[in-house]
């Protein structure tokens, strides 16, 4: 399990909980003078719905890397979070690329995975 400094200089176990993960971030877009940590990535649809009160669902690329073979496992990537969208839901898939925690994937970054 992956853990990472929060603001607090508290670690946060952000692997295998994207809630904790989406509840930090929350925390962080109220207090605009802190500054994210430079290994945290967050994708600008991602922090214009957590500024707007906007629903939100994190989603997570372990089936992308792990669970299905390709291309399969990206169809199925960019399928849910088109579906999510559909129902009003801004998705922030979370995945780690060369060593940075991104929240809230393009399609090439899905694709890159």
């Amino acid at each position: 399990q992956m853990a990472t400094w929060n603001r607090y200089g508290r670690w946060l176990y952000s692997v295998g909980q994207k809630n904790t993960i989406i509840r930090y971030i929350t925390r962080w877009t109220r207090d605009s003078k802190s500054q994210l940590p430079q290994h945290m990535i967050i994708h600008p649809e991602v922090t214009e719905a957590l500024s707007s009160h906007k629903p939100l669902v994190a989603l997570e690329t372990t089936i992308i890397t792990h669970g299905m073979p390709y291309p399969d496992n990206i169809k199925t990537a960019l399928s849910v979070e088109d579906v999510v969208r559909r129902n009003g839901v801004v998705p922030a898939t979370i995945g780690i690329i060369n060593g940075s925690i991104h929240i809230g994937l393009t399609r090439s970054e899905i694709e890159y995975l």
